[in-house]
C-alpha cells in the first residue's frame, strides 16, 4: 500500500488510525470526515510528506498531533464541525511549516 494516493474514510466506523499510516509516503488526500469513532491522530501523521489535503469534517478527533506542521505540501486543511478538538499549535505557525497551505476550513469549530 506504500503507492496508496487516496484514503477516503467518510461516516467510517474504524476507531483508530494505526501509527503505521505515516509509511504512506505517496499518500495525497486522507478523508476522515464524519469518522465519529476515531478520537486522535497518530503523531505519524507528519510523516505524510505528500499529503495535500486533509479533511477531518465532523470528526469527533479530539485533538491534533504538533506533528501536523510539519506537512510542508498540504493545501487544504478541512477542520470545519470539530467543536471539541484541541489544536497543538497556532494558525501562525502553521503557515510557517505548511508552505504550500491555501484554504482552511475551520467554521463550526471552537478555534
Amino acid at each position: 500500500m506504500v503507492s496508496l494516493k487516496r484514503f477516503h474514510f467518510y461516516e467510517s466506523s474504524i476507531e483508530s488510525i494505526p501509527p503505521t499510516i505515516g509509511r504512506l509516503r505517496n499518500l495525497k488526500v486522507l478523508v476522515l470526515e464524519e469518522a465519529k469513532k476515531i478520537a486522535q491522530l497518530p503523531e505519524e501523521i507528519g510523516d505524510l510528506k505528500s499529503l495535500e489535503i486533509l479533511n477531518l469534517r465532523n470528526s469527533s478527533i479530539e485533538s491534533i498531533p504538533g506533528s501536523i506542521a510539519k506537512l510542508v505540501n498540504l493545501r487544504i486543511l478541512n477542520l470545519s464541525g470539530m467543536s471539541n478538538t484541541l489544536f497543538p499549535v497556532s494558525m501562525e505557525s502553521l503557515s510557517g511549516g505548511m508552505v504550500c497551505l491555501r484554504e482552511v476550513y475551520i467554521y463550526g469549530t471552537n478555534q
